[in-house]
């Protein structure tokens, strides 16, 4: 059954206000397999109930990717949501040290009581960093954490109205060995590609990609270490996008055919450097394949 006929039979768990946002109202729905959380009748954040930890929409594969690359010891996400990202990455290895910052409490006591079946600890700090100010944000990183993923509801922040300018202000937080993940609003395909080429002279330490979502109006934008993907990931981006992933889902991303990985990428020199599993590895590499790469040039 398609995930949207799961969620057309939903039963309503939870209904209230999110004190943080006087115009929108909380929800909580299962089906028999799954539960997800909505702001106002849109779906923010699906669980499995079967597979708790499982990755469940296209941008969160989108986001995990440079798993691909290396194996991070701290993590800072922006928006805790339903726990999807926190769960999934205790499943790979739970020394990870994560955090969340989420502004909601509403959201936060929704993940306690919802959205947390196997009891994981990990640090919720409630707090709404300012993705515009810079020198605010920072005060919110950890000092050592080394990857930042931003995935936000987008409905009530102002700030993520100018994504790239969002970006271009990440990319003065951001050191040398970290990565940052970021999923944002879509833009249209040629003011997309001239923004990010403007900042091309920012990246002295890191390269940039980005994934369009298909049937999504988002697109998740990389800031990965030179270092990680100078052997690897400078050569597996194709700079195409098929037009038989119109009908995408995270269920393709983790049946991606093997075939399609490049045959002269050494996958077993790079899979001693990620958590994830051979099979999945394999399999995320052809999703990475569909992926843009900042100032390469795309017809």
């Amino acid at each position: 059954m398609r995930l949207n006929n799961h969620l057309a039979q939903g039963k309503l768990l939870y209904l209230m206000s999110n004190n943080n946002h006087n115009n929108d109202r909380l929800s909580i729905s299962e089906s028999k397999y799954y539960r997800w959380l909505s702001f106002d009748n849109t779906v923010q954040s699906i669980m499995s109930l079967r597979q708790p930890d499982a990755l469940t929409m296209p941008h969160q594969i989108a986001l995990m990717l440079p798993l691909l690359f290396f194996k991070p010891t701290e993590v800072t996400e922006v928006g805790l949501g339903g726990g999807n990202i926190a769960r999934f990455l205790h499943s790979l290895c739970n020394q990870i040290n994560f955090n969340s910052i989420e502004k909601s409490d509403t959201v936060i006591h929704a993940f306690k009581q919802f959205f947390n079946p196997q009891n994981i600890h990990f640090n919720i700090e409630q707090g709404s960093p300012s993705l515009s100010d810079t020198h605010n944000l920072n005060s919110y990183l950890a000092i050592n954490s080394q990857w930042l993923l931003i995935d936000i509801y987008q409905q009530n922040d102002d700030t993520l109205k100018q994504p790239l300018n969002v970006f271009k202000n990440l990319i003065g937080v951001i050191k040398e060995h970290r990565c940052l993940s970021i999923n944002i609003p879509l833009l249209g395909e040629k003011h997309l590609k001239q923004e990010l080429v403007s900042l091309l002279p920012l990246l002295a330490h890191h390269q940039a990609y980005y994934f369009k979502i298909p049937r999504y109006k988002n697109i998740v934008l990389h800031l990965i270490p030179n270092e990680y993907v100078k052997e690897y990931g400078s050569n597996f981006i194709y700079n195409s996008f098929n037009n038989h992933l119109d009908n995408f889902t995270a269920d393709h991303a983790n049946n991606f055919p093997e075939n399609v990985i490049d045959s002269k990428i050494e996958n077993n020199k790079t899979i001693e450097n990620s958590y994830l599993s051979n099979l999945i590895f394999k399999r995320w590499s052809g999703f990475w394949q569909l992926g843009f790469k900042c100032g390469s040039k795309i017809e």
